[in-house]
């Protein structure tokens, strides 16, 4: 009977690691029962942590699940807290935790992270101080990731003074906590208190500094990365990259040299791959073809960095974005290892962009390639679909979306993010039917019409002229 039991449980075990969908779910469910495991805490937890979190989730499911069983352990109700905090209904997060608390199941440090998170999602400040006072009785008060989250809540709730509060006691910061009150700060319009935060109180050490430096840059805050670069006393070749990098990936190319020239000139520091592959990206963002070539050998004659493929894919970007085509050609011929379909894909985008001096031919020889290393990437058909359309070769371009379709290749999504509130909101081409969108299409219909009205008038002045 015990070797029985066992093995009924390691069944419904794996049964839940393959679950993809609350159908499977509720099987798995079901065998739980009849092999009466319903009593087994481990099973239950595994249940609501698959129905909680996983693709599959079915939050009511998992409630149900939850509340009609006697697990006492926080873990399993953090679960479902953390789902809740997540979907569209963060306030039932509370609703989980007062049970938790009517049980009598003591909670640990991560029950809080989550739900200070699900006030935030619904501005629930008064819910989110009740809570401040359970973490300061369960003494979960110096724990640093209930503190970001505290700040974030406060943050979002529009009271600056109490995150301010609350950083200021942390015996513990990160650099999730410097992000969360300059977060707070800038979103409620204190910019000028956001930059004295950082540049009285930030004690940078070399390994924060080039994080926050990194994140800054990546994020399109060149401001902050700027006030955080110079502040810090200690660099490394990592700091100094971050920076480059960061500035020619954001149009200042000019900087983003000039600064290399600096690190070269008044550090110690020498250069390494990711600071070259900052420096060859400003050289393509401003046209400096014969300055790549020079960076691009100064990297192993001078410095001993052998070029990687990234490398030599920034060379191709600087020559295609001049129109030299045909030498980025004859650059990629000579690669001292097969070029990757990236190489090859920046080549054929700058064959799109300069198709007028294509006179060898060099497009369809990428193309060829191309394909022949990706067949199935829809991207590279689209390239090509595009490059005969504008040069009129219809019947071509109409040839290749046949293939396409024969195929079954789609073209991918162009896809843009929002960050509104906190959350970052994914819109993707083509018409959303959820109703929160209907209202935004309603005023892009609108931009419409009177961008065609725009028109029409304009041309039908014109004509009278």
């Amino acid at each position: 009977m015990s070797s029985s039991f066992k093995s009924k449980k390691h069944q419904c075990l794996v049964f839940l690691k393959l679950c993809s969908s609350i159908k499977h779910l509720l099987q798995i469910h079901a065998q739980v029962h009849l092999s009466a495991l319903q009593s087994d805490s481990f099973i239950i937890s595994e249940l609501v942590r698959v129905s909680s979190l996983s693709h599959s989730k079915d939050l009511t499911f998992a409630r149900t699940l939850l509340l009609h069983s006697s697990d006492s352990s926080p873990s399993t109700w953090n679960m479902l807290s953390r789902g809740y905090a997540s979907s569209d209904s963060p306030v039932d997060s509370i609703r989980i935790y007062s049970e938790m608390k009517r049980r009598r199941i003591k909670p640990n440090k991560l029950t809080f992270p989550f739900l200070l998170n699900a006030c935030a999602s619904f501005l629930g400040l008064t819910a989110g101080r009740q809570i401040q006072v359970d973490v300061l009785k369960h003494g979960f008060d110096s724990d640093v990731y209930v503190g970001n989250n505290l700040i974030h809540l406060y943050g979002s709730c529009k009271k600056t003074s109490d995150a301010r509060k609350v950083f200021d006691e942390m015996p513990e910061r990160n650099v999730v906590s410097w992000n969360s009150i300059m977060t707070s700060f800038v979103e409620n319009g204190k910019f000028n208190l956001a930059k004295r935060v950082m540049v009285r109180e930030l004690e940078l050490n070399c390994r924060l500094g080039t994080a926050l430096v990194d994140m800054y840059a990546k994020s399109g805050g060149l401001e902050y990365a700027r006030l955080v670069f110079e502040r810090m006393c200690d660099r490394n070749v990592w700091t100094w990259s971050a920076m480059i990098v960061g500035l020619a990936q954001n149009g200042f190319a000019e900087e983003a040299l000039e600064l290399f020239t600096k690190m070269k000139k008044e550090s110690s520091v020498r250069p390494n791959y990711v600071t070259f592959l900052g420096v060859l990206c400003a050289c393509s963002h401003v046209g400096l073809v014969e300055e790549g070539y020079r960076y691009f050998s100064e990297m192993e004659r001078t410095h001993k960095i052998k070029p990687m493929m990234i490398h030599y894919g920034a060379m191709v970007d600087i020559l295609g974005r001049a129109g030299r085509l045909n030498e980025a050609y004859g650059f990629i011929k000579k690669m001292p290892f097969e070029p990757d379909a990236v190489v090859w894909r920046t080549l054929l985008s700058a064959c799109s962009v300069h198709h007028d001096e294509d006179g060898e031919g060099i497009g369809e020889k990428v193309k060829e390639r191309l394909i022949e290393l990706e067949p199935k990437r829809s991207g590279n058909l689209v390239i090509v679909a595009n490059m005969f359309a504008e040069a009129r070769m219809w019947d071509e371009a109409a040839e290749v979306r046949r293939v396409m379709k024969e195929n079954k290749l789609k073209k991918i999504a162009g896809e843009s993010c929002l960050a509104l509130g906190g959350s970052v909101h994914r819109f993707f081409s083509g018409y959303d039917p959820r109703f929160e969108y209907v209202s935004v299409y309603e005023l892009l219909d609108l931009f419409k019409l009177h961008l065609i009205s725009d028109n029409y008038m304009v041309s039908d002045s014109n004509s009278f002229s």
